[in-house]
């Protein structure tokens, strides 16, 4: 059997010509949830390693190719590959005499990890990504240095794979060893403190991506060798990660269900060669989230929502756990400890107020010391420092702030500036701000935006709405290169922290998740409707994107207003939300989800959102750009392809595109050639689909570099 998906297209003057769709075959697979047949006349693409999945691919690529206007790709791909060709560093970070940051002479395809004697000390290159292949496919992935510095364990995944070979470098040399460890999967490095080898993680059976075990391995020996030390047979969906403590007395191991941030914890001391019974549970699995910062020798200072949805720093005597309650060094507050760090003899937390970072230094014993000023409102990230250092590093950046690395002595407030982006963005013409707006049921949600100064709130202007809401992730104000175009085109970009994400702790989080997922839909909703009621843009202008998550935000959102949107563009998406526990990484977002097959309820609720089962027939959406990629072992392709292959055969007239990248995953790892691609790409569709003017970039002002934040 098979349906002729064969539409004449005509979207006001996006669409010159009729929009053919080629044809496919379907299937009559059905499932039954509790009394529910669901049909699946897709089921074949699930297998997108197929002949026919390929001829799909093909021509639905060629479909794409076609559709995006040549002359607005070019000038996008011109654009973005001068703004990006610009110097590049991370923050720094030491282990022993060794520091290490990784660098990019502008339009290198990876990163390259440098080593060098000292912060300021003459930087020599140590692992480059770019050697691993001529097409830049092969990625660094995992990184893990002893603690003095002289062994790196480093990762390789190939074509954006969430699998990865680990390999053993010395870092004075800069050679390898013969070690080699594969199919570790998702794995962590703890290394000895004398270097004779290291504990991680790894799935027995990489099929299966079950019964996580804890295995030890000594340098020299074969991976098959290497023995099995903790394991919890019991329960295979129990996920563990090692990490040993910095002063080398203590292995750690963190166990965990799928990506539920409620963890356990156990440990032993570093001694003997380990044993599985020498591990004693220190906090129970499913209890709250636990994050061990450092310790005195058995004093563990650690952060936790017990007790604290926004999270704090407690103290816990490890020898005697359950003897007494947990001694609060800094208590929950009005604002949410994002993260902490023993540095010197201080504790260097960062703070979220509504999603703006402060940086305050407090003692050992909790007290409050200062305030660490920030240039402005934005995001202060990657902390870095060790317990005998006295000054620390850190990058500030927002959405008009190119990224600056700075660092802090622990003993006053002077920063001073380390590294500053070289980037040719004149960040005085551009202005970043955050306002608030009230959701469905009067939800007070904070959104960031970013736009050129003066721009006329005259409701005509082209807007891009971001969003993710899921996992208990934040979206915190952060500068990115690829974004300078379309503000430079007048365009204006708005992020929306939506309930699901983190920004405002375990409250936050819980109120998106499972069968209170509609809340998230809703956050975004309102978050298109306070543009375009302020003003700043109309429906007709307004696209929408998101990826994997914020790849069904946006997909589940454009079938439930598609009056609200101009055009959607939707990356790596999960989609099926009935059979996503089946395929890559699913199994685990359960927790986050819900489980059609196991649950009457959780199918309730997510036959009310799912996006493949929301399609109406016959129904006109606004053009929809679905992307995805063939090494995408995470949210598997599938998910796309029935989506899109739904709607040319299930919506009314309209614009349904896709967009498939070979050698490329979700997203990690992927060469700079194919994002500057991929974000010219979508550039291009929002040209056409907005109906907006051939970008010109002649008359750029960014021809000076960005002044001091």
């Amino acid at each position: 059997m098979s349906i002729p998906i064969l539409l004449a297209v005509m979207i006001s003057t996006a669409i010159a010509e009729p929009l053919e769709y080629p044809r496919f075959q379907t299937s009559k697979a059905t499932d039954d949830y509790f009394g529910v047949s669901v049909a699946d006349p897709f089921r074949w693409l699930e297998d997108f390693h197929t002949d026919a999945a390929r001829d799909f691919v093909r021509r639905e690529n060629a479909l794409t190719a076609q559709w995006l206007p040549a002359p607005a790709r070019a000038a996008y791909r011109a654009r973005l590959k001068a703004l990006i060709d610009y110097p590049k560093r991370t923050v720094p970070f030491r282990h022993g005499p060794w520091w290490f940051t990784s660098r990019n002479t502008g339009l290198q395809p990876h990163n390259v990890l440098f080593k060098q004697r000292g912060a300021d000390g003459a930087p020599e290159a140590l692992i480059d990504p770019n050697t691993f292949s001529k097409d830049g496919t092969i990625a660094l992935a995992a990184l893990a240095f002893t603690e003095d510095g002289a062994l790196v364990a480093y990762g390789k995944s190939i074509g954006g794979s969430d699998d990865q070979t680990i390999y053993l470098r010395e870092v004075a040399s800069g050679k390898d060893r013969p070690d080699v460890l594969k199919d570790m999967r998702f794995s962590n490095l703890a290394w000895a403190p004398d270097n004779s080898g290291f504990w991680y993680n790894k799935f027995p059976d990489p099929a299966k991506r079950a019964n996580s075990t804890i295995y030890w391995h000594r340098l020299g020996d074969p991976q098959e060798k290497d023995a099995v030390i903790f394991s919890l047979p019991k329960n295979p969906e129990i996920d563990l990660t090692p990490v040993a403590t910095e002063d080398g007395k203590y292995l750690l191991i963190y166990s965990s269900i799928g990506t539920d941030e409620k963890n356990g914890l156990w440990l032993r001391a570093i001694g003997a060669p380990a044993r599985p019974g020498d591990f004693r549970e220190i906090f129970p699995l499913g209890q709250a989230q636990y994050g061990v910062v450092g310790n005195d020798g058995p004093i563990f200072y650690v952060y936790t929502d017990d007790a604290a949805p926004r999270r704090r720093l407690v103290s816990v005597d490890i020898d005697h756990p359950r003897a007494k309650p947990l001694h609060a060094l800094i208590p929950q507050e009005e604002n949410l400890l994002n993260e902490a760090a023993m540095i010197g003899e201080n504790f260097v937390a960062t703070f979220t107020r509504d999603v703006c970072s402060e940086l305050r230094i407090y003692g050992r014993d909790g007290k409050f010391l200062r305030q660490v000023p920030l240039p402005s409102a934005g995001s202060a990230t990657g902390v870095s420092g060790r317990r005998e250092d006295r000054d620390f590093f850190f990058l500030f950046s927002n959405y008009t702030t190119p990224g600056t690395i700075f660092r802090c002595p622990l003993a006053d407030e002077k920063l001073t500036e380390y590294y500053r982006s070289q980037i040719k963005f004149d960040s005085d013409r551009y202005v970043t701000e955050e306002i608030f707006y009230q959701s469905k049921d009067g939800t007070r949600v904070p959104m960031w935006l970013a736009y050129r100064r003066g721009l006329k709130r005259d409701g005509k202007n082209p807007a891009l709405l971001y969003g993710y809401g899921g996992f208990g992730i934040s979206l915190e104000p952060a500068f990115s290169a690829t974004m300078v175009p379309w503000l430079e085109q007048g365009g204006v970009f708005a992020v929306a922290n939506l309930r699901g994400g983190g920004e405002y702790g375990t409250a936050w989080h819980e109120a998106g998740q499972l069968g209170r997922k509609q809340n998230v839909f809703d956050d975004f909703i309102a978050a298109a409707q306070k543009l375009v009621d302020d003003r700043f843009t109309n429906p007709q202008k307004l696209a929408i994107e998101g990826g994997s998550n914020g790849g069904l935000l946006t997909a589940a959102v454009v079938l439930q207003r598609p009056d609200l949107f101009g055009a959607v563009i939707s990356h790596v998406p999960v989609i099926d939300m009935f059979r996503y526990q089946r395929f890559g990484t699913g199994r685990f977002w359960t927790t986050e989800y819900g489980d059609a097959t196991k649950s009457r309820e959780a199918f309730g609720w997510l036959r009310k959102y799912s996006p493949l089962h929301n399609v109406k027939s016959r129904a006109e959406y606004p053009p929809i750009l679905v992307t995805t990629a063939d090494g995408d072992d995470r949210v598997v392709p599938s998910h796309a392809f029935k989506f899109v292959a739904t709607l040319q055969s299930e919506a009314g007239p309209g614009v349904y595109l896709l967009r498939h990248e070979t050698g490329a995953g979700h997203g990690g790892g992927k060469p700079l050639a194919k994002v500057i691609e991929e974000k010219a790409d979508g550039f291009a569709f929002l040209t056409r689909a907005l109906d907006l003017p051939e970008p010109d970039f002649s008359a750029s002002p960014s021809k000076k570099p960005s002044a001091a934040p």
